[in-house]
């Protein structure tokens, strides 16, 4: 079942900023996820599986609880934090501009599987 939009005023503006935000984020995935991956190995600490595991299973299990509605909220947050990743990875590397990658890298992944449980959930589950 798709929602085809009523007026034609829908078609002005979620395709082409979506869209937009897409060839973004395709273009410029590599050299972000390399300079978050070479953080990722950088700690000696801990195994580099941990931090994406954690980012995916925190995000897993805050989107169960939740309505499917929610999908595109999430979205959005997982976008905005992949903005904020992408003006961080041209900064000299420092040990907080390192860390600010860090995180913003992990809330990227975190919101990215909460949007995609909760589309899941929503076409799945009939929601009203």
């Amino acid at each position: 079942m798709s929602k085809i939009p009523k007026t034609p005023e829908e078609y002005l503006v979620w395709p082409p900023l979506g869209g937009g935000v897409g060839v973004f984020i395709g273009a410029t995935a590599v050299g972000v996820g390399s300079r978050f991956h070479e953080l990722v190995l950088s700690h000696p600490d801990f195994h580099y599986l941990h931090l994406y595991l954690f980012s995916i299973l925190m995000g897993l299990g805050l989107a169960l609880p939740l309505h499917g509605r929610y999908w595109l909220g999430f979205a959005w947050i997982a976008v905005l934090a992949y903005l904020l990743s992408f003006v961080l990875h041209f900064f000299d590397s420092g040990l907080i501009v390192d860390q600010f990658l860090s995180v913003t890298g992990c809330l990227v992944l975190m919101f990215s599987c909460q949007s995609l449980v909760l589309f899941g959930k929503r076409r799945t589950v009939h929601t009203e």
